[in-house]
């Protein structure tokens, strides 16, 4: 129900008939009853200076009639920020179905899918990696591209080509004034800006720099070690509309990170980089029967791993890069069915994990092998209006991939949804092919930057399967209320899982395909939401359950697997205070993450010698967290600019639980015993400040 604030001064004088009239509607339309202007009295009205009516629009995450959950940048009031941060990403980590359970994880498990079979997209253009430091907060602009939206496990057969979830990033296409934002945390500093450019072009831009090094280098110090990080991105929107109908739309993306650690015990310092780079352009033309758009976009990521030590040098490079070219038509209809249709065409050249060694006898110079690959789509798309609030959304895609040493696949993937929807609640059912032509794999298993793409090859092929989806959503009390359900079961063929080790890469015949293993996979799961997004108290809780296993091709054996978390839980609460206010807190809880055990550990010829259990047999602790955190928000103005001040604070951690990150075994020589060595996360009762002001309309 909206909020109505009057503000009023008592005066004898005559107000206009005109403002008594909307004031008295307005009032009568907030408790449910209608007063006309016939049955006022003079008597009884009261004169009113100025009057502002403010309705707050609801708070929190939505679903779609396809499943598609949404988040806004509204909802950054009520979360605590991490290090100051508004990080889009940051929110869709909070949605059901969505879990992480490390703070360093690049990418999250969303519907028993991990983070190597998602896919990120700013605008349309695919954003390779888009974290820093591990995955504490994402590369991407908030205020430059502020929604977002994720297809769980149901996606529509013109999205991208992943078995897993698809998150997209926009940017607001309206033609607004000039205006802009200035975060200041404690980590960086970001800014957005917007100005018009003419009736016709529209242009954003924005950047975050990071002080790390500069301000906590004292802090990152240790008595024998060293540790910097920095980071810095730039983002690029431009919309131009040549003509009426016509629209020209811009995006480019640029973030880049370097981490160093030194270590004088061992003489020892260790360099991690990586980037990202993507760009696109996007032509779209509005008729009265369809809406024509095509494509073009390039998006590259790399990192370099470095490792130098007395007489002994390690570098690990490696680079991704893909280009697109799509056009679709959509729109079209045919009494109560609607069409569309498109296709895109993808490059794939990469250069995977490869080791340059010195220092091991004969140097190790391996050549990177450049891996080329094309994937060609064709895809149709009908949406048919049955009655009784009942539609049929299905489709077909065409695909063709041709990669290394003449391996090619033919696919047909098929894809189906019944959607009802009534005026309290909506429904639907899922079943379709999903397939995905380029494996992510590496060394980490939690989607760190160090991983690396692999297209599909003889030895790893085509990733394909198929999802069985049901969601629902009731709306409860007026819409006041809205519960939330859904489930899946995923079947999976040829899942890339990396077998590989740091020691590996240091064989001169070293071949990526060599340590690449395609196994089977299965997955089920559900999740429940119930949110309260209208009022002065708004929040949600959710709970999920999943499970997933996967079997090598050629063994017999089910293992558990590495995004498999059984059970999370999160919370959320926020109560605004009034026009300034807004406290608000944040709890998630998840059971801990797989992992291989030691069984026994041994000493031969003074080394430490381990054998392990079943392939992640065991879990890591569970993880739970507390963040907690307030805002004040104020207006003021400079020669009639209106200006935006917040002021955040936030307690990461609040009750400071030490949440295991990492374990393993280790032995002392002095006392001649072994011991389990444990690695908890960076912070613990964390506190985060940040100032934003916003300027401009």
């Amino acid at each position: 129900m909206a909020l109505i604030d009057l503000f009023y001064t008592r005066r004898p004088t005559f107000t206009p008939l005109g403002v008594w009239v909307s004031v008295f509607i307005s009032l009568a339309a907030s408790v449910g009853s209608v007063a006309y202007a016939d049955d006022i009295e003079p008597a009884d009205t009261i004169a009113l200076d100025n009057v502002v009516v403010k309705a707050y629009a609801p708070n929190g995450p939505k679903r779609d009639k396809t499943g598609a959950m949404s988040v806004d940048a509204g909802m950054y009031r009520s979360v605590p920020r991490m290090f100051g941060e508004a990080d889009m990403l940051r929110l869709v980590n909070l949605l059901p179905g969505v879990t992480s359970t490390s703070d360093y994880a690049g990418g999250a498990t969303i519907d028993g899918s991990d983070f190597s079979q998602h896919m990120y997209r700013v605008n349309d253009v695919p954003v390779l990696f888009p974290y820093h430091f591990g995955g504490i907060f994402s590369t991407l602009n908030s205020y430059i591209y502020p929604r977002a939206s994720v297809h769980k496990s149901v996606h529509p057969i013109d999205a991208p080509s992943v078995a897993g979830a698809v998150v997209d990033v926009w940017s607001d296409t309206v033609t607004a004034p000039s205006g802009g934002e200035v975060n200041v945390g404690l980590l960086a500093t970001s800014l957005g800006v917007r100005v018009p450019l003419g009736r016709k072009v529209s242009l954003r831009a924005g950047g975050r720099i990071s002080y790390i090094s500069k301000l906590y280098a004292g802090l990152l110090r240790g008595s024998s070690t060293d540790i910097l990080y920095d980071f810095g991105d730039a983002d690029l929107t431009l919309d131009f509309r040549p003509s009426e109908g016509h629209m020209v739309s811009v995006t480019a993306h640029y973030n880049d990170d370097f981490l160093k650690y030194s270590d004088d015990n061992y003489d020892m310092l260790t360099r991690l980089d990586w980037h990202n780079l993507c760009a696109g352009v996007k032509w779209a033309h509005q008729s009265e029967c369809a809406k024509i758009s095509v494509q073009a976009d390039y998006s590259q990521t790399g990192n370099r791993l470095l490792l130098e030590m007395t007489d002994i040098d390690l570098k690990m490079p490696t680079v991704s890069r893909q280009a697109s070219l799509s056009g679709v038509v959509d729109g079209l209809r045919c009494g109560k069915v609607a069409f569309s249709a498109g296709s895109t065409v993808t490059g794939y050249f990469e250069s995977p994990q490869h080791m340059d060694a010195y220092g091991f006898g004969e140097p190790l110079k391996s050549v990177p092998e450049l891996r080329k690959a094309v994937d060609s789509r064709m895809w149709g798309r009908a949406e048919v209006e049955v009655g009784g609030g009942f539609k049929i959304d299905g489709g077909i895609d065409l695909s063709y991939f041709s990669g290394q040493k003449g391996y090619g696949q033919f696919s047909v993937v098929p894809r189906v949804s019944l959607m009802w929807n009534t005026r309290k609640a909506n429904f639907l059912v899922h079943a379709g092919g999903y397939r995905q032509p380029v494996h992510y794999v590496g060394l980490s298993e939690i989607g760190l930057a160090s991983n690396f793409r692999y297209a599909a090859s003889r030895n790893a092929p085509i990733q394909n399967g198929w999802h069985f989806a049901a969601s629902g959503e009731w709306r409860l009390f007026s819409g006041e209320l809205s519960l939330i359900a859904e489930m899946y079961c995923k079947f999976s063929q040829h899942q890339a899982e990396y077998v590989g080790n740091m020691l590996d890469l240091l064989d001169s015949e070293y071949d990526v395909a060599t340590y690449v293993r395609s196994a089977k996979g299965r997955s089920y799961g559900a999740s429940v939401m119930l949110k309260r997004s209208l009022g002065a108290v708004t929040g949600w809780i959710s709970y999920n359950y999943g499970f997933g296993q996967r079997k090598f091709y050629g063994e017999n054996e089910w293992f558990t697997a590495t995004g498999s978390i059984s059970h999370s839980l999160k919370a959320n609460l926020s109560w605004r205070i009034g026009s300034h206010w807004n406290i608000g807190g944040v709890f998630t809880f998840a059971s801990g993450r797989p992992y291989t055990p030691v069984k026994n550990i041994y000493v031969i010829s003074e080394k430490l010698m381990m054998s392990y259990g079943e392939r992640n047999s065991a879990r890591m602790p569970a993880y739970h967290r507390l963040d907690i955190g307030a805002s004040y928000q104020w207006r003021s103005f400079i020669k009639r600019m209106p200006l935006e001040h917040m002021l955040s604070v936030s307690l990461i951690n609040a009750y400071g639980h030490r949440n295991i990150e990492l374990q393993g075994w280790s032995f002392n020589m002095e006392s001649r015993r072994y011991y389990l060595k444990q690695s908890a996360s960076l912070y613990r009762f964390l506190p985060s400040v940040s100032y934003t002001l916003r300027f401009g309309q």
